[in-house]
């Protein structure tokens, strides 16, 4: 078990950007606003997250989220796939990714 932020390759409080891309329809939203950036990776990432022992392909998704530094992909993720090692699913990061999906279209209306 690890911490959602030991799957980022540096300070995930660098963060600039994060894209989401929607299983259902592909909608693609990119959030810039820093606070709500920084007021989100706090909330998810202390989140403990379970490799799964069985690494066979998956297909389909309900998000993927892209984190990025200044333009620069740094952490791509799903609710079962991060970087692509297969992680047990959370009802936590599920819920987070709702949240931010849903609160960026709420402030998108």
């Amino acid at each position: 078990m690890n911490p959602f932020e030991s799957f980022y390759p540096g300070d995930i409080t660098n963060v600039s950007s994060i894209e989401i891309l929607s299983g259902d329809g592909g909608e693609r939203k990119t959030i810039n606003d820093k606070s709500v950036i920084k007021e989100w990776l706090e909330k998810i990432r202390h989140v403990q997250v379970v490799p799964e022992p069985d690494q066979e392909d998956y297909t389909g998704f309900l998000y993927v989220f892209t984190l990025y530094e200044h333009g620069e992909e740094m952490l791509t993720f799903s609710p079962l796939i991060i970087n692509g090692i297969k992680v047990e699913s959370s009802d936590e990061i599920v819920s987070l990714m709702h949240e931010l999906y849903f609160l960026e279209s709420n402030r998108a209306a």
